[in-house]
């Protein structure tokens, strides 16, 4: 699996030929499209093959898990949170949150590999985000954004940077806590 973050903050995941795009810009596709936040009025535009709220989806061996963010949609806006599990790897893309999840909600994730996060202007403090993603537990932690990447240095350390993140099942076998990973295209 090979994952790629774009400048917008949108997600690039390839698996054996089949690409997954979270949080697309305008002119990216991909065999499986996913939205974590989504207006209402502009929903129904969408084509079919976006994944834009809960429920269970399977294409090609991708299974995605997508879940309500209680307390987060409004009637303007639905945030969804998905889990994605491709080749083995657990992936959870969490939508952008404003307040910590409930301890009900983070049970529902289950055990995640790498976490995607992305924090600026409205969003979650990034202490209280750092909470989260502590309980989350993730092998890895991805940011979304450069202000996610610079947010969570002062609570996880100094990221890894590369322009791609090439993982397998097998990676996280014998690894133990989590790996901060900033992945910026050049």
């Amino acid at each position: 699996m090979v994952i790629r973050v774009a400048p917008s903050g949108s997600v690039n995941c390839e698996v054996s030929g089949f690409r997954i795009v979270v949080d697309p810009a305008p002119r990216e596709r991909g065999e499986m499209v996913l939205k974590t936040a989504v207006d209402i009025a502009v929903m129904k535009d969408e084509l079919t093959e976006v994944i834009v709220s809960a429920g269970e989806y399977e294409h090609s061996g991708v299974k995605v898990s997508g879940f309500d963010m209680e307390g987060e949609s409004d009637n303007k806006t639905i945030k969804t949170t998905y889990k994605v599990e491709a080749d083995g790897v657990r992936m959870c893309f969490l939508a952008p949150l404003t307040k910590e999840p409930t301890d009900a909600f983070l049970e529902k994730l289950g055990d995640v590999d790498i976490l995607f996060v992305g924090l600026g202007k409205g969003l979650i403090e990034p202490k209280k985000a750092a909470t989260v993603i502590r309980e989350i537990e993730p092998r890895i932690i991805i940011p979304r954004n450069d202000d996610a990447a610079k947010d969570l240095t002062s609570e996880f350390g100094k990221p890894e940077q590369m322009d791609r993140l090439t993982v397998k099942r097998k990676d996280f076998e014998n690894e133990e806590g989590t790996k901060f990973v900033w992945i910026k295209e050049k």
